[in-house]
């Protein structure tokens, strides 16, 4: 029905506005709040790259009940895995601290970057010819925020991945504890992600700093693309 079909468009429009307030507010407070919150990040103690020693303290700390199992196993003389009991080892702490800081922070960034690019769609006008440099510079804006958006999944992967591959290493040393490289391997892996984390916090403050300026260079072209004294001289 035509009440029906209002309805439609009335709901269409209200999520149209809430979209456009939420985005003017994202480019006008959050993006340069954020800017600011990641770079004191960066000069926090944490996430200092003097504190790799202490990552690897952390690991070695991780791996202490490793060594000690094995230890038990040589005095003891047991070779059954199946009469051993279940053990727990623990995660480094260091990183896991770093990566409960970071991962709300990647999500925060992942919604709002979302609702900037669904702001700048509904901002597309209808394919006209001619006079399509404002649809340009929204579409490049848009090529930005989609880039954006996927090096933010990126760094979700890589977080999850290396605890996968962490654990991976952890029980091939349950089953060869006498296997060095297998250690060495756990502290490396630990301290790799230290500096990725560190470049994280960095590529959010970029991301949040680069999207902010195109934005506020081309936020006329964004809102406006095409200017409505140039179409009415054509014709």
């Amino acid at each position: 029905t035509i009440f029906e079909i209002l309805k439609k468009m009335d709901n269409n429009d209200e999520f149209k506005r809430r979209i456009c307030n939420e985005a003017e507010t994202l480019v006008k407070d959050f993006l340069p709040r954020k800017i600011t919150e990641y770079d004191s990040l960066l000069q926090e103690n944490d996430f200092n790259l003097v504190n790799i020693f202490e990552v690897k303290s952390s690991t070695i700390e991780s791996l202490k009940d490793l060594d000690q199992s094995k230890e038990n196993t040589l005095e003891s003389g047991e070779t059954n895995s199946s009469s051993k009991p279940e053990r727990v080892f623990a995660t480094n702490e260091y990183i896991t601290r770093l990566v409960d800081r970071l991962k709300p922070e990647i999500i925060t960034l992942l919604e709002a970057v979302g609702t900037l690019r669904m702001w700048v769609i509904l901002l597309i006008p209808k394919i006209e010819d001619g006079n399509n440099f404002g649809v340009e510079v929204q579409e490049e804006t848009l090529g930005e925020l989609k880039t954006v958006e996927q090096e933010l999944a990126s760094n979700q992967e890589q977080i999850a991945g290396y605890f996968l591959s962490r654990a991976k290493v952890i029980s091939q040393l349950c089953k060869r504890p006498g296997v060095q490289d297998y250690k060495r391997f756990v502290e490396e892996e630990d301290e790799k992600q230290f500096v990725s984390m560190r470049l994280m916090v960095a590529e959010l403050r970029n991301a949040c700093s680069s999207l902010h300026d195109l934005i506020n260079k081309n936020i006329d072209k964004i809102k406006t693309p095409r200017n409505r004294n140039t179409m009415s001289s054509i014709y």
